[in-house]
């Protein structure tokens, strides 16, 4: 019986990636739309992100024409991030952990937060943010949207760019017709240049990305999905830019469920031992 069942989805899987192929005029585009079509279901979540990296951290050319040797190196990170989307309002807290290359001495530094305006935010898009802790003014913590996570290039996996602005970037690249994986993923583009694969029965969810444009850092993602509430989204994801790579573990403490609360400067001050900042 175990085994019919597992012949039956696999059947399912190749059947629902066949339909697409079968139409010559699906195109990377539509699996794009549909990938974020999904995504739309989700109007909120509060997640917590844990990172082990490994990172050469080797001696970088400088567009000046000097070397920077670096003194240490990312080990690890945390990152929580809490959305609510409707109102266009999202909280990201990185804490780094980094390690001295010459002792292997660590350190954590202390949490940065930044937070969106919500007087200055809606449904549409997220308002300008403030960084709350940690940092220098106007700076803001490294972030992805994790929506986005397998769909984002290299510099919107750094800058948080929004799952909308990533999908309208993908309405100018190529029209690239979809292959059949033997995992029942389709493919689109090339391994050697530029390549996305999508999960047709998991909510159409982006689940490999390498891109290796010119000169430009490599950047590649590969992602295991689980379905939380509902909804396909990451559980683990290894992400690998350059010569570091990172393995990221996702815990979804909610989704569409309300996050209010996160948003408070007495929580916020609470939770990760900062000093509550003036003007709230």
């Amino acid at each position: 019986m175990q085994r019919c069942n597992f012949l039956l989805a696999t059947a399912i899987i190749f059947a629902g990636a066949a339909a697409a192929i079968a139409d010559d005029t699906f195109t990377l585009q539509d699996a794009v739309n549909r990938f974020a079509e999904a995504r739309r279901a989700i109007t909120s979540y509060d997640l917590s992100i844990s990172a082990n990296v490994d990172d050469a951290a080797g001696p970088i050319r400088l567009t000046n024409g000097e070397t920077y040797v670096p003194t240490e190196r990312l080990v690890a990170f945390t990152i929580d991030i809490v959305a609510d989307i409707k109102r266009g309002q999202m909280l990201v807290a990185r804490l780094y952990r980094t390690e001295e290359i010459a002792t292997g001495k660590r350190e954590n530094e202390r949490w940065q937060v930044w937070m969106t305006d919500a007087r200055q935010s809606d449904d549409q898009h997220y308002g300008p943010g403030r960084l709350l802790s940690g940092g220098t003014r106007g700076t803001k913590p490294e972030f992805f949207d994790p929506l986005a996570l397998g769909l984002g290039l290299g510099g919107e996996y750094g800058r948080g760019t929004p799952l909308a602005e990533i999908v309208k970037n993908y309405a100018h690249w190529n029209p690239w017709k979809a292959r059949q994986m033997d995992n029942g993923a389709l493919g689109f583009g090339s391994v050697d240049h530029l390549y996305l694969a999508f999960d047709p029965q998991k909510g159409w969810s982006p689940v490999e990305l390498h891109s290796k444009q010119g000169n430009s850092t490599p950047f590649e993602i590969k992602l295991e999905l689980a379905k939380v509430n509902g909804h396909w989204l990451p559980a683990t994801a290894r992400v690998i830019t350059g010569d570091q790579r990172q393995q990221l573990t996702f815990n979804w403490n909610s989704i569409n469920r309300a996050v209010d609360h996160r948003f408070s400067i007495d929580d916020i001050a609470n939770r990760y031992q900062i000093k509550a900042p003036r003007n709230r």
